[in-house]
């Protein structure tokens, strides 16, 4: 089975307030790889490349982690071709 890649989208108050770098905390030492950035409408992208499992269990954990900041999420699964080298937070 290939990589899928988790392309997600958080709406809510989710600039401003460190969620980039709890982000980058949470997900670096899980292996996936991908990236998170704020986007100039307010919301944060996140990509992760790995297993469909793998990234679902870093977003649950992400996700209660910053809870109280996000509103709203959506998201699109694809495969990852090619994958992230790395995971980091983009400017």
């Amino acid at each position: 089975m290939g990589s899928h890649r988790a392309h997600v989208w958080y709406s809510g108050r989710v600039q401003g307030v460190g969620f980039r770098w709890r982000t980058h905390e949470i997900i670096l030492p899980s292996g996936l790889t991908g990236f998170v950035r704020n986007l100039p409408d307010g919301q944060v992208e996140l990509v992760l490349d790995g297993s469909q499992d793998e990234i679902r269990a870093m977003l649950d954990r992400l996700e209660l982690d910053l809870e109280s900041f996000i509103h709203g999420r959506r998201i699109e699964w694809t495969e990852a071709k090619p994958r992230h080298s790395s995971f980091v937070i983009r400017r």
